[in-house]
């Protein structure tokens, strides 16, 4: 059975322009499968080395809660978290976990609110085992790097979460805590990675979960008389075959 498609390329020509608002970028590290504990990332994160390091294993790694030690844990809302091994890395030593590309071309006055899980816990509490979260324009951290901006919680007013649950910001019992910030609108491109640093003090592992953005892209606008079809199948497609292409149209969005 024939059928022909070209009354599609007249309604795309009055298609009306696309608005795309606040997106939400979510990432509770569940895309990964089997093999735990791996060093395999959720597509488009990263890592590296924080500084001078010169052991094999400062690193981020991702795991279920079966595979989880020092201390154990279930993920908060769903099987995998992430985790900085500080209880194996030397003091001193850190390494930065990159989000994908966050595009922020949009972002309001007012900023970008991310957010993110961090378990706390009673081992070694006077071990300063701490996070921090910088955002930058590559997926990449320095110390000292111009192009980086270290953030400031926005509960605590700490640029650095310990894990011990004795040292600030201090909890009263083991668990998983939400830390929020806010990404200042200076950061408007459309290539803004967060990055989180974990940094050793030889105490207890530190884990991650539940990451959440918002981002804010520009409006999709279509170019008006973009759309062209640039190939058409001519041969009869049967009733009831599924995967046949038709025809193909492309259209330009800015």
């Amino acid at each position: 059975m024939r059928k022909s498609l070209w009354f599609a390329a007249v309604m795309l020509l009055g298609l009306p322009s696309l608005s795309v608002a606040q997106t939400v970028i979510a990432e509770n590290f569940d895309g990964v499968t089997g093999g735990f504990p791996t060093t395999t990332l959720p597509r488009g994160w990263s890592q590296g080395k924080y500084g001078v390091s010169s052991n094999p294993i400062n690193q981020w790694d991702l795991l279920n809660g079966a595979s989880s030690a020092n201390p154990i844990v279930t993920p908060p809302s769903a099987s995998n978290c992430i985790r900085f091994q500080s209880f194996a890395i030397p003091a001193t030593e850190a390494s930065f976990i990159a989000s994908k590309r966050l595009d922020m071309r949009a972002i309001p006055a007012g900023g970008a609110a991310l957010s993110f899980k961090l378990y706390r816990n009673d081992q070694y509490p006077a071990n300063t085992d701490n996070i921090q979260v910088f955002i930058n324009d590559s997926a990449t951290v320095t110390p000292g790097s111009a192009s980086q901006l270290l953030l400031t919680e926005t509960g605590s007013g700490l640029t650095a979460i310990n894990r011990s649950i004795t040292l600030a910001p201090t909890v009263a019992a083991n668990g998983w805590y939400t830390y929020n910030y806010i990404i200042p609108n200076t950061y408007n491109t459309a290539n803004v990675y967060v990055c989180i640093v974990g940094t050793s003090a030889f105490g207890d592992n530190m884990y991650i979960d539940d990451f959440s953005v918002n981002t804010y892209p520009n409006a999709q606008n279509y170019v008006a008389s973009s759309a062209n079809i640039f190939s058409q199948n001519t041969s009869t497609t049967q009733a009831g075959a599924v995967n046949q292409e038709i025809i193909g149209i492309k259209v330009t969005m800015d």
